[in-house]
């Protein structure tokens, strides 16, 4: 198997940069908002990179919560990384995983990335094919 993830970027050489919230940086963007009278919330709304950067601080892939992705044509999106989930048995435990156009991204211990494993449920096979035809690439 290998990771398919979009190309890296030009200030870090990565194409995924991780993210885990912060208490401070959290309470300080809110003392910021009740300051604007919610103006700031409406900043973070229009641009979510700023709101993820003010609110959460750079980290490892293993404690992250959030990522941010730089596809392969310059676009930036935040996705949540979901925690390990438990299968109704009980037996068996599946990665923490994140939705990317379409995709879904599980964590590969043995590669040290996320790596696609499937697509929504509730989405057209056209719509997979659509948004997986721009933006990734076989970099890990």
């Amino acid at each position: 198997m290998f990771c398919s993830l979009p190309a890296p970027t030009q200030h870090t050489g990565r194409s995924v940069e991780y993210y885990r919230w912060d208490c401070m940086r959290y309470c300080m963007s809110m003392l910021g908002s009740i300051c604007t009278c919610g103006f700031l919330l409406l900043v973070f709304r229009w641009t979510p990179i700023w709101a993820l950067q003010c609110t959460h601080r750079p980290s490892h892939r293993k404690a992250a919560s959030r990522a941010v992705i730089r596809s392969t044509d310059g676009q930036l999106t935040v996705v949540h990384i979901q925690k390990p989930e438990s299968t109704p048995g009980g037996d068996n435990v599946l990665p923490r995983c994140f939705y990317f156009r379409n995709l879904r991204y599980f964590e590969r211990e043995q590669l040290g990335c996320f790596a696609p494993m499937g697509y929504k449920a509730a989405q057209p096979f056209a719509a997979l094919l659509k948004s997986s035809r721009q933006g990734l690439s076989v970099n890990c």
